[in-house]
């Protein structure tokens, strides 16, 4: 399209608005659109999958595009499936249910906007029988005021290494735990900034639970976040680790959270090196700055 404000593709409520389902590769780019109105509610294979766009077994690379007001049972905005390809100014915006949902993939994301959508910015899944290797690269992309019941209001990680560079979370918030990322291992987060994110559980910023993968924080700022409960069993307004969690911080302030700064329970490892943990607070008392 020649303007993504004014070229818009619409659904018009009748399912996936765009798909690419024949092995398209990095030679095919869709680009300049607008997606909108997609709606796909069913449960059952490849039907309810990708409100927008709907990709299975394909790697086009996607650019200047917005993809908004859709709907479907899995990845309301898109859904990816053994997906290789490129996304390079994309916006996931008010979707009603994620913004986007990436399976066994192994993708890059930059330069993009995840924001507003009903139940989470991003899910990043692979399976647990799946043999391939899988990854995701997200660079300069904001992940911001995505909301969720269950965990992980801007970004939700498993079994999937994710590396993410630049940009924020921010303003995401989460009925369960991780108002802004819940990851089981594997991610490494560098220059990014963490900030505002809240639940009404365990990890405002971070929640990382067990995993095979440690994970890492690089020069980051985690500040502002919320987490509601603080026991002796988690907590945690910038960062919580459960269940055999290993997590790595370095070069990062964790600053003015409520519901402490970082907690760590039940197995979990935390080494921190050369990061700065100030002015933290908890309501009930358990350890404002750090709770092992």
């Amino acid at each position: 399209g020649a303007d993504r404000e004014t070229t818009i593709i619409d659904g018009n409520q009748k399912g996936s608005v765009v798909e690419f389902v024949n092995g398209e590769d990095s030679t095919t780019t869709l680009s300049g659109f607008t997606i909108q109105n997609g709606l796909d509610t069913a449960m059952t294979w490849p039907a309810g999958h990708g409100g927008g766009i709907f990709i299975s077994d394909a790697s086009p690379n996607l650019t200047n595009l917005t993809i908004t007001n859709n709907q479907a049972s899995f990845g309301s905005g898109a859904y990816f499936f053994k997906y290789g390809g490129v996304m390079d100014s994309v916006t996931f915006h008010a979707n009603t249910g994620s913004g986007l949902e990436i399976q066994n993939s192994t993708a890059t994301m930059q330069n993009s906007v995840l924001s507003s959508n009903t139940d989470r910015g991003i899910l990043i899944v692979t399976n647990s029988n799946w043999t391939d290797s899988t990854y995701m690269v997200i660079n300069n992309t904001e992940i911001i005021n995505n909301t969720t019941t269950g965990e992980g209001g801007g970004m939700y990680i498993e079994r999937t290494p994710v590396y993410f560079t630049g940009g924020s979370i921010r303003g995401n918030s989460s009925d369960a735990n991780g108002g802004g990322i819940r990851s089981d291992g594997g991610l490494s987060i560098v220059n990014a900034s963490i900030i505002n994110n809240e639940t009404t559980n365990y990890g405002g910023g971070f929640y990382f639970v067990g995993g095979a993968r440690s994970s890492s924080i690089i020069s980051c700022v985690i500040s502002n976040n919320e987490a509601s409960v603080e026991t002796s069993y988690g907590g945690g307004g910038g960062i919580n680790a459960d269940g055999g969690a290993v997590v790595s911080l370095s070069k990062t302030l964790v600053s003015n959270n409520s519901g402490g700064g970082i907690f760590a329970c039940c197995g979990s490892d935390i080494s921190i090196d050369r990061s700065t943990i100030s002015a933290n607070t908890t309501s009930s008392g358990i350890a404002d700055g750090i709770y092992l």
